[in-house]
């Protein structure tokens, strides 16, 4: 018999919790097994609930989120925790700090502003999906329904992989080593960890800018950017529209607006606009990666980091028929092994590459391939 996923979710709002009941209950899939005022109420019954999903708001009393994500990791490192977090500065930092500190995911509370009937759309798009995905992973009894299935297939069937970096056989005929002009970088779940280990280990010396498209929502990629940027040798920083793209430096799409380049004479510059989401995301990385394949053409290096879903799969197609190169994270270091998959899937990873190993795969073949050329004025 199929179970329902039981959750265990803290908020202080009581308006909160009962739209959060509601859109569960209308789910049919997964079920509020104790709903908590505070953090530190969530903590004192995580053991006799047993959760499948732990879902927190950030700013509470008594005990917060952040602080009651670093107590059930105590308890259980493997739970899935979904912090519920509002769209300001103080919701973002937290949110940030609570993924640092063990949190699996994240979701953007409704504003306010809307409707009631939008609210609930809203945290049915978003919330129940992450819910599902990750009690599926959690817990030895399969998902709840076909959708539950599709949205935990992520995890298996596993790919055999080993720890090197791996090129990918495809029969496809040996391409010349042009050089690498830019790094263009696509990530979801699990994002804000890997790129903070990318970017600290790659050299400052770099010779080629960055650009990154992780999903998130606005405020969140700024604070995001400030603290890759302190946290890495290189200046990281929010792209902003008609931006000259220079070398060892690295531009992150701003939540809520797709980054995408453009080439001005020799120059290449950055352009943002809002056509509408693909993938069900803005930004999104195929947005990010055909306008890389048609600015870059060969000289284009894609990576795809953990993530759920399969956006960039589009966009390495591109990158890839244009002659440029395409690695993706492995399975093993991956928070989801979503978004790589889909692409080495499709045939279109010229590497399947660890986290750890990648700063040396990227600075490898960037530093081969620019020696190979003399460097334009680009």
């Amino acid at each position: 018999m199929n179970q329902k996923y039981r959750i265990l979710h803290a908020d202080d709002s009581s308006v909160v919790r009962k739209l959060l009941g509601e859109v569960f209950e209308r789910s049919q899939k997964c079920e509020i097994a104790f709903s908590a005022k505070h953090g530190k109420e969530a903590v004192d019954n995580f053991r006799r609930i047993d959760p499948d999903v732990v879902v927190l708001d950030v700013e509470m009393p008594v005990m917060d989120g952040i602080e009651a994500t670093t107590a059930i990791r105590a308890m259980s490192p493997q739970v899935p925790i979904i912090m519920c977090s509002s769209l300001t500065t103080r919701g973002g930092e937290a949110t940030l700090d609570a993924l640092a500190r063990g949190a699996t995911d994240y979701v953007a509370k409704p504003t306010g502003s809307g409707h009631l009937d939008d609210a609930l759309k809203q945290l049915s798009d978003e919330l129940v999906p992450k819910v599902l995905t990750w009690a599926a992973r959690y817990r030895k009894h399969p998902a709840v329904g076909d959708e539950g299935r599709a949205l935990a297939s992520t995890s298996h069937p596993p790919v055999q992989r080993t720890s090197r970096a791996i090129e990918q056989d495809g029969g496809r005929r040996p391409r010349r080593a042009a050089p690498v002009r830019v790094v263009a970088v696509g990530v979801s779940t699990g994002g804000p960890t890997a790129l903070a280990s990318l970017l600290s280990q790659l050299p400052r010396d770099l010779d080629v800018p960055i650009l990154i498209a992780q999903h998130m929502p606005p405020i969140f990629t700024t604070l995001l950017a400030e603290r890759l940027s302190s946290t890495s040798p290189f200046n990281v920083k929010e792209a902003v529209d008609g931006q000259t793209l220079s070398a060892g430096q690295v531009w992150i799409a701003p939540g809520d607006y797709h980054l995408t380049v453009v080439s001005q004479g020799a120059r290449f510059q950055s352009k943002l606009c809002q056509s509408p989401p693909e993938n069900s995301c803005r930004p999104s990385v195929d947005v990010l990666f055909r306008s890389v394949a048609t600015a870059y053409r060969d000289t284009a290096l894609a990576i795809v980091l953990t993530g759920m879903g399969k956006d960039g799969v589009a966009g390495a197609e591109k990158i890839q028929k244009a002659g440029g190169r395409v690695f993706v994270q492995d399975e093993a270091s991956s928070t989801v092994w979503g978004m790589p998959r889909a692409v080495w899937e499709a045939g279109l990873a010229d590497k399947v590459v660890p986290l750890g190993d990648l700063p040396n795969e990227i600075a490898r073949t960037v530093g081969r391939s620019t020696s190979l050329m003399p460097m334009s004025t680009a």
